[in-house]
């Protein structure tokens, strides 16, 4: 990898600016666990090879960095890019903490939404808790039996499907159908709302782990 910027400063003359990013460019794969061990320097040495300074790369192109931890965050956890963008806020903020931890902090601020942890419900940590497939809320239930609201936690869906057309209910199997679907759309709504905070909270407590 270095000798490859360093070929490629040779070769194209890039000016300063251009290494700059090319080598903010490597940022993330620089800490791959697969290429670099957690106390690893590897990025700081394509720095020198490119005959740049990290402290100068960092406070000049501090933005497309973060704008690269942040997408290697989102990517799948087993391809190791989650791992690395976690090394690389620990990096950054050795060498430019006077530039990193502000972007840090906000956006700890961000990801720690204080109103939506408040806000969360006793239904919605059921349904997040639920898998896919089955219903925290009970629709059925109440339909068939004419109960008051209740949490049944685990209704399996299949069963009472099978259950409805054993009994021949015509009309009130599709009526259940309709109930069922607009339930499933409910709990879909709300795991992708948690799921999202979910992981805005891991990235938070990762990156507050990275710098400390």
């Amino acid at each position: 990898m270095a000798d490859l910027i360093s070929q490629r400063s040779r070769r194209t003359r890039l000016d300063v600016q251009a290494q700059r990013v090319l080598v903010v460019d490597w940022l993330v794969l620089a800490h791959h666990p697969a290429i670099c061990a957690p106390s690893c320097t590897l990025w700081i040495e394509l720095c020198r090879t490119a005959s740049t300074d990290p402290l100068e790369v960092l406070n000049g192109h501090i933005n497309l960095a973060l704008k690269h931890v942040l997408e290697a965050f989102m990517m799948d956890r087993k391809l190791g890019f989650t791992e690395a963008s976690y090394r690389v806020i620990g990096t950054l903020a050795f060498v430019a903490p006077q530039a990193v931890l502000p972007h840090v902090m906000d956006r700890l601020w961000v990801d720690i939404d204080a109103k939506a942890l408040g806000g969360l419900s006793e239904e919605d940590l059921g349904i997040w808790e639920t898998p896919e497939g089955t219903m925290y809320v009970g629709v059925l239930v109440t339909h068939t039996k004419d109960q008051g609201p209740r949490k049944c936690k685990g209704v399996d869906i299949a069963r009472w499907e099978t259950e409805l057309r054993q009994s021949r209910a015509g009309g009130l199997f599709k009526e259940a159908q309709a109930l069922v679907q607009a339930q499933l759309v409910k709990d879909a709504t709300v795991r992708e709302r948690l799921g999202a905070l979910h992981t805005r909270l891991v990235r938070a407590l990762a990156f507050v782990r990275s710098v400390v």
